[in-house]
C-alpha cells in the first residue's frame, strides 16, 4: 500500500513537472516571438571601462566595490564600509534644513531660505563640524550661510560635476542579487542632488543666475545616471532627484532670471527624460528578476526561503520542497501578468500612461491571485504593486512636460514681450512638438492670465479637470499622488 501511494505520488509530481515545463516553454516562446526579453542578461547594459564610468570616480567608487556577504554568499556588502559611510554623510550638515521643502513649486511657492537658515543655526546640539563652524560665524544672509556651508564640500561637488562628463554610468548590480541587491549609492546621490539644488537656490538669491543654471543642469544630469539602473527603487530616486531640481528652475522662471542660452540648455537636458519608457524598462527588469529568482529556486532548492510568510502556501510547502512544475507555472503567471499590464498601460509610442486601464488591470491581477492554488502562491509573493509605480511615471512625465513648456514659454516671452495666447505658438521655434498630457494624450489646459503670467496644468490621476486645484496633505504640502486634484504649473505665486 505504501509503495503504491509512493508510486502514485511520484507519477503525480512527474506529471506536474512535465506540465509546468511545457507551459513555461510555450510562454517563453510566445513572448520571445513578440520581442519580449525575459532574462536579466538580455536586459542588462554592457559593462564599460572604469575610466568611462561615472560611478568609478574616486569619491563614488567604494559604493560599488562590493564583496560576497560571508554567511549567505548570495548577497553583497561594501568592501570598505567606512568609506561608504563617509560618502553618505557628506551633506549631513544640511539635514536640519531638510525640514524645509524643496518641492513647493507645485504650490507656486518660493523656498523659504530664512527658515532653512534658522534650522541650521538653531541645531545647537549638533556634532557636525561644518555646522558648528557655521554657527561660530557672524549671521549673514540666508543665502550666504548656505553658500558658506556648501563651500566646505566644494571639492566633492566639483568631482561629481567632472565625473558626469564621463560617457557612461553603470553601477553594475549583479544579476544573482536581483531585488535583494544592496544599493548604497542611492541615498548619497540623492544628497548630492539636494546639495546642488540648494546651492542653486542660494545663487539665485545672490543674483548669480549663471552659476545656478550650471548647478541645475548638473542636477538633471545626476538624475539621469540612474537611467540604466534595473531596480524600481532607482527609478523612483531618479524621479525624486528631478523634483528637487525643478524647484530652483521654477524660481528662476518665476523671477525671470534666466537668459536665452540658459533656457535653451534646460530644454536640451529636460528633453532627455522619458519616464514612460523608463518605467516600462524598469518593470521589465523587475519581471526578469522575479523569473530569475524562481528559476534559481528550482535549480538550487537549498537557496529558496524555508518560510515564505504566507499562511495560504500550498500544504505548507516552501519553494525548496515544491515540485519544479509548480515553480514553472508560477513563472508563467508572473510573465503573463507583467505582459498584460506593461504593454497596454505604458504607451511608449505616445508617451502616455493609461491610468484607468492600469487601475483596472492591477485590481484584476490582485483578485486573480487570491485563493488557494499551488501555482499562484509564488506569483503572489513576487508580483509587485504596479499601479503606484505607473502613477509615479505619469506624475514625473507630466513634471518634465510642464517644465519644458514653461521654459519654452519664457523663451517666447523674452522675444515677444509676453506669453503666447496658446501653446501651439511655441512650435516650431522653441519646441519641435508640443507635449501632450501624459495621462490622456490631450492638450494641456493653458491660459495666459496676464502678459507675464500663465497657468498650465494636467487633469491628474482622476482624469477630471478640477479647475487647477492642487491636492494637499494635512501639513499643506502638495500631494500629486492623491486621487483628486490637478497637477499645476503656475508662472509665479498667486497674486
Amino acid at each position: 500500500m505504501v509503495v503504491a501511494l509512493g508510486t502514485l505520488l511520484g507519477l503525480a509530481i512527474a506529471f506536474e513537472n512535465y506540465r509546468g515545463k511545457r507551459a513555461w516553454e510555450a510562454c517563453r516562446a510566445e513572448l520571445a516571438a513578440r520581442g519580449e526579453p525575459l532574462d536579466w542578461s538580455d536586459l542588462a547594459p554592457p559593462p564599460v571601462p572604469d575610466d568611462q564610468n561615472f560611478f568609478k570616480t574616486p569619491l563614488l567608487a567604494p559604493l560599488s566595490d562590493l564583496v560576497p556577504e560571508p554567511v549567505h554568499r548570495a548577497y553583497h556588502e561594501p568592501r570598505d564600509s567606512n568609506a561608504v559611510a563617509q560618502v553618505g554623510a557628506l551633506f549631513s550638515s544640511l539635514y536640519p534644513a531638510s525640514r524645509v521643502q524643496l518641492s513647493s513649486w507645485r504650490l507656486a511657492q518660493f523656498t523659504d531660505l530664512a527658515a532653512m537658515q534658522a534650522e541650521l543655526r538653531g541645531e545647537t546640539n549638533t556634532r557636525n563640524a561644518d555646522l558648528r563652524a557655521l554657527q561660530a560665524t557672524p549671521i549673514g544672509t540666508p543665502q550666504s550661510d548656505l553658500l558658506w556651508l556648501l563651500g566646505k564640500k566644494s571639492g566633492e561637488l566639483e568631482e561629481i560635476r567632472a565625473a558626469l562628463r564621463r560617457p557612461h554610468a553603470r553601477y553594475g548590480i549583479p544579476a544573482v542579487d536581483g531585488a535583494m541587491a544592496l544599493v548604497p549609492h542611492l541615498a548619497p546621490l540623492r544628497s548630492f542632488a539636494r546639495a546642488f539644488a540648494t546651492r542653486a537656490l542660494a545663487e539665485l538669491a545672490n543674483g548669480q543666475a549663471e552659476a545656478a543654471a550650471a548647478d541645475i543642469t548638473t542636477c538633471f544630469q545626476l538624475a539621469r545616471t540612474f537611467e540604466s539602473e534595473p531596480l524600481l527603487i532607482a527609478t523612483l530616486v531618479e524621479i525624486a532627484m528631478l523634483e528637487t531640481a525643478i524647484q530652483p528652475l521654477w524660481e528662476g522662471l518665476a523671477r525671470h532670471q534666466w537668459t536665452e542660452p540658459q533656457l535653451a540648455q534646460f530644454e536640451t537636458e529636460l528633453a532627455k527624460f522619458n519616464f514612460v519608457t523608463g518605467m516600462a524598462r524598469t518593470l521589465r527588469f523587475e519581471r526578469a528578476y522575479s523569473l530569475g529568482m524562481l528559476d534559481s529556486w528550482r535549480r538550487k532548492p537549498r537557496q529558496a526561503p524555508m518560510d515564505m510568510g504566507d499562511a495560504e502556501a500550498p500544504v505548507g510547502l516552501p519553494p525548496s520542497r515544491m515540485p519544479s512544475g509548480w515553480i514553472r507555472l508560477g513563472q508563467v503567471y508572473i510573465a503573463r501578468m507583467f505582459q498584460d499590464f506593461l504593454v497596454p498601460v505604458l504607451d511608449t509610442n505616445r508617451v502616455v500612461v493609461d491610468i484607468r486601464l492600469g487601475e483596472r488591470l492591477a485590481k484584476e491581477a490582485e483578485e486573480h491571485l487570491q485563493g488557494w492554488s499551488p501555482y499562484k502562491v509564488l506569483a503572489r509573493l513576487l508580483f509587485p504593486a504596479l499601479s503606484p509605480a505607473v502613477n509615479r511615471a505619469a506624475i514625473a512625465q507630466t513634471t518634465v512636460n510642464h517644465a519644458r513648456l514653461a521654459v519654452a514659454l519664457e523663451r517666447f516671452r523674452l522675444v515677444e514681450g509676453q506669453f503666447p495666447a496658446a501653446l501651439r505658438e511655441l512650435a516650431p521655434r522653441f519646441l519641435t512638438t508640443i507635449p501632450h498630457d501624459a495621462v490622456n494624450g490631450e492638450p494641456y489646459p493653458y491660459r495666459r492670465e496676464a502678459p507675464d503670467r500663465f497657468l498650465l496644468y494636467s487633469v491628474g490621476l482622476n482624469l477630471t479637470d478640477d479647475g487647477a486645484q492642487v491636492a494637499q496633505d494635512k501639513k499643506g504640502r502638495a500631494k500629486p499622488n492623491a486621487v483628486e486634484g490637478d497637477w499645476v504649473w503656475r508662472s509665479g505665486p498667486a497674486e
